[in-house]
């Protein structure tokens, strides 16, 4: 494969801002490192977060061999597991490395953080998994203490909560989590709210002395959500099924300013409904062609269903395109609540949900996929949509996906959507991608990077 990476900054305007020479679009960069060494060592850092109390930078994930995680001096971290060993990095907002620490144990097959988010005071909360080859241990206190924990399974979730000076506050597992750990967030009065994908019927999502297995499709992966304080202890948890469906998933989950909840779902391959109302009633979606489709479901914060809005596929063979290894489709919102959906699609699709019409169709030349934006008020009306097609050329290859997305993370006027273009057969990209979704064009070339950079 051949990898490009875009970055698009897109204000409430809808006028595109774009710096840097053609081929390559990093107008933002204040500063930046690689994590690692040479030899087989490697990095992949697979959630980030920043602490508005100070401005630092949060970056988490996986790595193995020896790194060096500080970009002015040498803070090397071993992974002993070949499978990968997790690890947490804070920074500060000028890039100085403050701590860094791993999660690793003997006979342990490989862990991982994968989410995390920050609260109010600057305590960190991360979601993540490990597993076992037997008798794995795993020490989640950084510090002198030691706090142990082993998966009872071969692979099971954790939470773990951490001050801001990377001392431990407490860590939980959950049983049986064999699955995808997909969000994390954290809600205006400091409870935690994670959400996923299980693919087995035994996960028991009480980390404390209760059990609460959920219900599970026994046809593909459960979506889920679930709610614990702000001491990790669980307050209540629903699943999503598709029974005899192929794929609903869950992407990620955000909170808003009053603590409700906003959950991206995913659909593809099928026309059986999903009921997206955990309690008593009845709300089904029900996909109207086998295409992709995504949907945004809102619920209060004690988890009751409010409202939810559907963005169908055009054609069975179209719609949204989600990048599920990583967790889509994208979702973030602004101080007043907003909300701002980002990822790819194929094909031609209508971003109003409502009563109206707003259809886009992916162009350019042997484009299948094109990078989107769009905006929904908190009561899931919609406001506006843009996209990013492809212009002429070859090679913009149908694995176009967006990795990131980001309100106000700089100046507090626009978004700032990260994007990765993925050739097909290994050719060379030649094709011109235009990111002003304006009258304008700003066509920027895809360029010839094997994968990467991931913005």
């Amino acid at each position: 494969m051949i990898a490009g990476a875009g970055c698009l900054q897109i204000d409430e305007g809808l006028r595109s801002r774009l710096g840097g020479t053609t081929g390559s679009i990093s107008p933002f960069s204040e500063w930046a490192f690689r994590a690692g060494v040479a030899g087989t060592a490697n990095s992949n850092a697979r959630a980030s977060a920043k602490d508005s109390t100070n401005g630092d930078l949060i970056v988490a994930g996986q790595f193995n061999g020896t790194v060096n995680f500080n970009p002015s001096g040498t803070t090397n971290l071993v992974g002993p597991s070949a499978g990968g060993n997790a690890f947490l990095a804070r920074y500060s907002a000028s890039g100085t490395l403050k701590y860094a620490f791993a999660l690793t144990g003997a006979g342990c097959s490989q862990s991982a953080i994968t989410r995390v988010a920050v609260d109010s005071v600057g305590d960190m909360v991360t979601y993540g998994y490990f597993g076992s080859n037997g008798g794995c241990v795993i020490d989640f206190d950084p510090g002198a203490g030691t706090t142990n924990r082993s998966p009872a399974t071969a692979a099971e979730w954790f939470i773990a909560k951490y001050t801001q000076a990377g001392a431990l506050v407490w860590v939980k597992s959950l049983t049986g989590s064999n699955g995808y750990s997909r969000s994390i967030t954290i809600d205006s009065t400091g409870n935690i709210v994670i959400a996923g994908n299980f693919p087995v019927a035994t996960v028991d999502f009480d980390p404390g002395a209760g059990t609460v297995n959920l219900p599970w499709s026994a046809f593909a992966v459960s979506a889920f959500m679930a709610k614990y304080d702000s001491s990790g202890d669980y307050l209540w948890g629903y699943s999503f099924n598709q029974v005899g469906g192929t794929t609903f998933a869950a992407g990620q989950v955000i909170t808003d300013s009053s603590s409700n909840i906003y959950m991206a779902f995913y659909e593809n391959g099928s026309t059986v409904s999903v009921d997206l109302d955990p309690g008593a009633g009845t709300q089904n979606f029900t996909p109207v062609n086998n295409g992709s489709h995504l949907v945004l479901a809102k619920y209060d914060s004690s988890g009751n269903y409010v409202a939810h809005a559907v963005i169908n596929a055009g054609s069975a063979t179209t719609g949204v395109i989600v990048d599920m290894n990583n967790g889509r489709p994208l979702i973030t919102k602004d101080a007043s609540d907003n909300l701002y959906l980002g990822g790819a699609f194929t094909g031609t699709v209508d971003f109003d949900a409502g009563a109206g019409t707003y259809s886009r169709t992916s162009t350019g030349a042997g484009a299948a996929n094109s990078a989107f934006v769009m905006s929904y008020s908190s009561s899931l009306a919609f406001r506006w949509a843009s996209v990013a097609n492809g212009g002429t050329g070859t090679g913009f290859g149908p694995y176009s996906y967006s990795q990131s997305l980001d309100y106000d993370p700089l100046v507090g006027t626009g978004l700032i959507l990260a994007h990765t273009i993925v050739s097909k057969n290994n050719a060379t990209p030649t094709a011109k991608i235009d990111f002003d979704p304006g009258a304008g064009t700003t066509l920027v070339n895809t360029p010839a990077v094997s994968y990467g950079p991931v913005l």
